[in-house]
Parts: structure tokens; sequence; C-alpha cells
């Protein structure tokens, strides 16, 4: 949870909104983010990120 919080929080998303946010929204924020910056492919069914091709 301390991950998910910080990093929400250098993206910019307010402290109170992401003290009452529930663990499943957070994990999803961060997913959409990291997907947009480039991070690769979040795969849901493993957990694990998918790095994109080189």
């Amino acid at each position: 949870m301390i991950k998910e919080v910080v990093a929400l929080l250098e993206i910019g998303v307010p402290w109170n909104e992401v003290m009452e946010m529930p663990s499943v929204m957070r994990t999803a924020l961060l997913v959409a983010s990291g997907e947009r910056g480039g991070l690769g492919r979040f795969d849901w069914a493993s957990g694990q990120w998918i790095e994109r091709p080189k």
C-alpha cells in the first residue's frame, strides 16, 4: 500500500483522494499511468509488466 500511495502522490493525485480510494482503484490508476508512460503493458493474469519490444 505504501508504494501505491507514494507513486500516486508523485503523479499528482491529492492525498485525501489517494487515501479514500480502494486498493483496486489505486492499482488500476498506477497501471494506466505506467502504460501511458511507456513502461510497457501490464498482464493482469500474471500480475506482471510486459516490456515493450525495443
